[in-house]
This record gives structure tokens, C-alpha cells and sequence, in this order.
């Protein structure tokens, strides 16, 4: 009898539980393609826009738009396997980019893109009058895990067939033009792809670089993604420390501005890419300290979440700045501090310990980089020294939780 009882619970649980997948799965239906060019999937594109995860791509549709006479054309593919088409519409002024993510990595999807002026357009393209603005046929690589696209870092228009570079240039595009993207899945197990739009606003980045006693100094000025990513770099002037650089950003994204010297600390400010954000940005003057033996400096921008040791992500482009320093300086010697959001607890064992986690978890990083781990020692605070003794914010809580650096020797 109490086997039977739990015999039929099991049944009614997986049946709840098959039920719930299944509506989670409704709820998420995969998004249609087109596999002919009059059936092309139309699409707004924004700053940030996203379509996927798609269907299946299975052949190429009522009509064979690309035949096999094509396959030693430099702009389109050597044939058309498995295609998916769209019709993409610009909702605003920038530079165009975009990711092609395939779901299954061993796909190779292949892909051109060509400016839509009229109804004309299919026409013309089966009497091969148009030339694409931009395509990539090369071999994906497995190091992108499948992904094509174009990318600001790109340098040609054109990728050819063989092994080359999985992404293009990217290109500037103006509100309400239209564009016809064209893929290819050379692959006839595909399981799909996701593509990820974005249209960069231009943005011109200035300011000014000090040393200590408010004097110009030339320095290192770089922007990166949130992620540490390099996307723009420049110089200082060594005789009044402007810099000027202008680079193309997503919106609604957080980058990083570092700046640094050979012989100062480096400054670090995440900024943010609003809808509203002005396209010129001013920041006020950086003050890049001297290295000094014993003297003390923050790691500006290393968070973690509260009473965890985990480092949010945009804490490691920090760390990967302090790395720089340590391989640059060979000799030098440091202490990391570790401290918490408890202000003025000196006596909290999970406090104390808590700090000396987080400055375990900078020193792990620096020797998994290759830091000699005796040119490394750590100290936790826990609560005794916080920057805001009343924390009123996020922010201010958010500082308390920080790790700092204290020279010990510049070994020079």
C-alpha cells in the first residue's frame, strides 16, 4: 500500500514537472526564418537589439537564390545550403556591428549583407546586379566558438573563402535605411542561431593627466569593455596632459577608462553609456600618484558582492592593471588589504576573516598571472578602517568593501 502511495506521487510529480517544461518551452517559442528572399524576416534594429534563438535552418527554401555556378565568386556563397534572410530596418545613426552566434559551435555559417533600396530587390539580386556592402565566407574558427559578424576591430569588408577572419568591418548606417542580411549554414545538422545587433554612437572621450603636485604628465590613456577588452588607446600630452580619443560604444553599456604611467599608480573610472548620454565627454583631471615604498593606494573599481569573497566581473580589469604594474616593477614588493562594510567592528571574527578573503582572492589572481608569491603578502582589516564611517548608499557601502595596496619595497 505505501508503495503504491509513493509509486503514484512519483508519477504526479514528474507529471507537474513535464507539464511546467513544457509551458516554460511555449512560452519561448523558437523565431521563424525566411528562406527565400521575398520571405525575408523583417527586424528593427536598435542600439541593442536581439533576435533568437531561431529554428532550424533546412535548405534553401522555394527557390534556389544562389546556385553552385556561383561557387567562385568572391562575394557570394559557393552555393546556398541551408540560408536564412532578413530584412533589416536602422532605427538610428551609428556604426553597425553584430554577432551571428550559432546554437550548436560546429556550425559554419557564412553571411552577406547588401543595401536594400526598393521592392526591387530580389530581382536584381537573382540577376546578380547587386554587390553586398559586406560579407564573410571564410572558415569559422573554433576559438569564436562558431561566431561571425562585423566588429569595429575588423579591418576588411570582405572575407574570402578558406581560413581567414570570422568577422568584417563593421559599417555606419543612418536612421531608417535598409539592409538585406543573407546567411548560410553550410552545415545541414544546424540547431539554430541567435543574432545580437548593436549600433555604436560615437563618442569623443577628453580630460587631463597630473602627477601629484597638480603638474602635467604624459600618460597612457585607454578605454576598455567591461570586461578589459581594449577598444581605444592614446597618449597624454607631456606638456599639458590633455588627451583626445573618439571612439564608437554601445549604449547602455559600461566601459572603463584607465590611465597610468611606468612610475605612478593607475587611475581607473567605469563609465556608463546612457540613451541620453551627451556624445562628448569631459572628465575632470586624473591625479596618477608616484610610486613610493610604504605608501598606501586603492584599488579603484574592485567589488564584491556583500559578505562574499567572489570578485564581480569588472573587478579583474583592476586586477589585470595591478598585474602590469608587478611585471613592469620586478622587484616590487606589496601588501594587499583586505577590508568589509562594517564600520568599526574590530572584534567580528567573520568580519576579520571576511577581509582576509578578499585580499586572498587579488593575491590568488596575481600568482595564477605569475607573480612570485614572495613579492605578495595579505591582511584583512575587517571593519576598523572604513571610508564612510555611515555609509548612506549603495555606493558608499560599496566602497567600505574594497581592497588596497601598501608598497612595501620598489626593490630598485
Amino acid at each position: 500500500m505505501v508503495k503504491s502511495f509513493f509509486s503514484a506521487l512519483f508519477i504526479l510529480y514528474v507529471s507537474v514537472l513535464f507539464a511546467q517544461n513544457t509551458k516554460n518551452d511555449s512560452a519561448h517559442p523558437l523565431k521563424p526564418i525566411g528562406c527565400d528572399c521575398k520571405k525575408a524576416v523583417k527586424i528593427t534594429v536598435g542600439w541593442n537589439s536581439k533576435y533568437g534563438p531561431t529554428m532550424d535552418t533546412k535548405g534553401f527554401g522555394d527557390i534556389e537564390e544562389i546556385p553552385v555556378k556561383d561557387k567562385h565568386s568572391k562575394y557570394y556563397f559557393e552555393a546556398e545550403h541551408n540560408s536564412a534572410w532578413y530584412l533589416l530596418k536602422m532605427n538610428a545613426d551609428g556604426e553597425l556591428v553584430f554577432d551571428i552566434v550559432p546554437v550548436d559551435p560546429k556550425n559554419d555559417y557564412d553571411f552577406l549583407l547588401f543595401k536594400y533600396r526598393d521592392s526591387g530587390f530580389c530581382r536584381n539580386f537573382l540577376e546578380r546586379k547587386l554587390i553586398p556592402v559586406r560579407s564573410n565566407i571564410s572558415r569559422v574558427s573554433d576559438e569564436d566558438s562558431g561566431k561571425t559578424g562585423l566588429s569595429i576591430k575588423a579591418k576588411v569588408e570582405y572575407e574570402t573563402r578558406g581560413k581567414g577572419f570570422s568577422y568584417s568591418k563593421s559599417i555606419h548606417v543612418k536612421k531608417d535605411e535598409q539592409y538585406m542580411l543573407v546567411l548560410d549554414n553550410v552545415n545541414d545538422s544546424g540547431r539554430g542561431h541567435t543574432i545580437l545587433f548593436h549600433i555604436l554612437k560615437e563618442f569623443n572621450i577628453s580630460g587631463k593627466t597630473l602627477d601629484d603636485d597638480s603638474m602635467p604628465i604624459a600618460a597612457d590613456v585607454t578605454i576598455t569593455a567591461k570586461n578589459g577588452t581594449v577598444l581605444a588607446k592614446t597618449e597624454s600630452d607631456k606638456t599639458t596632459g590633455e588627451y583626445n580619443l573618439t571612439v564608437p560604444l554601445q549604449m547602455v553599456t559600461q566601459y572603463n577608462l584607465i590611465c597610468n604611467t611606468q612610475n605612478s599608480f593607475f587611475d581607473i573610472n567605469p563609465f556608463f553609456t546612457g540613451l541620453k548620454q551627451k556624445d562628448t565627454i569631459r572628465y575632470k583631471p586624473v591625479i596618477l600618484p608616484k610610486l613610493i615604498a610604504g605608501k598606501k593606494y586603492k584599488l579603484k573599481n574592485i567589488l564584491f558582492e556583500p559578505g562574499l569573497a567572489v570578485p564581480l566581473e569588472e573587478s579583474y580589469v583592476t586586477m589585470g592593471v595591478l598585474y602590469t604594474i608587478l611585471t613592469n616593477h620586478k622587484n616590487m614588493t606589496i601588501i594587499i588589504e583586505g577590508h568589509v562594510n562594517s564600520p568599526g567592528d574590530s572584534t567580528s571574527n567573520v568580519a576579520w576573516n571576511l577581509s582576509v578573503e578578499r585580499a586572498k582572492t587579488v593575491y590568488n589572481y596575481l600568482i595564477s598571472k605569475g607573480i612570485n608569491r614572495e613579492r605578495l603578502k595579505t591582511m584583512g582589516f575587517g571593519g576598523r578602517h572604513p571610508i564612510y564611517f555611515n555609509p548612506k548608499d549603495w555606493n558608499e557601502e560599496e566602497q567600505n568593501r574594497r581592497v588596497e595596496i601598501r608598497i612595501i619595497s620598489l626593490g630598485e
